[in-house]
């Protein structure tokens, strides 16, 4: 089961990439790589839903909103996100969150 989730988080996450209409944001010259966390983000987060924008929460809502869906993970028995894409994540977000 565990392979089976991997084979699909890179499948969701190549055809992610492949779908990519602009530059993503974090971006800006070619070449550039995205974060630990933005990548985390967009490849965890989007596996159940559309991605939220970075800016629509303060960066301590953020670490609430993470908490929610950590357990939404574990209640329907996904793998839930290691302690560091907690950590990253949580980092993108406190980085790009509203202000």
């Amino acid at each position: 089961m565990k392979s089976l989730l991997t084979a699909f988080w890179l499948l969701c996450s190549a055809t992610m990439a492949a779908n990519a209409e602009e530059t993503p944001k974090g971006i800006d010259a070619p070449g550039q790589a995205y974060s630990e966390g933005e990548a985390d983000f967009e490849a965890r987060c989007a596996l159940c839903h559309q991605l939220p924008d970075p800016r629509q929460f303060k960066p301590a809502q953020w670490r609430k909103v993470l908490a929610v869906m950590q357990s939404r993970l574990e209640q329907k028995g996904m793998m839930p996100l290691s302690e560091d894409e907690m950590i990253a994540i949580g980092d993108f977000l406190d980085q790009n969150g509203r202000r």
